[in-house]
């Protein structure tokens, strides 16, 4: 989303090295940058995510997960992508040293041109 309005990357606008995000939940940078896009007069579309990971068992909490980005992003339920894949063994994803997320957000500005 960020990169959509050209803000950069998300380490830029909440560095690392600030002491108040260390520890801090994903919810409050989700939330600061749905501000973001409020107040550039955008509404997002839809997300369609992928989460690649070998041994934990994503599945049972998608929908757990989309109920509460839907919550903080204020959109509908049925708009949010989240997919569990796993790399069947294969790099260190599917030996379980790493994990990736991708997504792909579409966003729309709310102002008729």
């Amino acid at each position: 989303m960020l990169g959509a309005l050209g803000f950069g990357n998300i380490g830029e606008l909440f560095p690392d090295t600030d002491e108040k995000y260390k520890n801090a939940r994903s919810e409050i940078f989700l939330k600061d940058v749905k501000k973001i896009l409020d107040e550039k007069n955008f509404e997002i579309v839809n997300i369609d995510s992928t989460v690649i990971l070998e041994e934990v068992k994503l599945s049972p909490f998608v929908g757990e997960m989309k109920k509460k980005i839907s919550s903080i992003l204020e959109i509908p339920f049925d708009k949010i992508s989240i997919k569990p894949k796993r790399n069947e063994k294969f790099d260190a994803i599917g030996k379980g040293d790493a994990l990736a997320c991708f997504a792909v957000v579409l966003i729309k500005s709310k102002v008729s041109e």
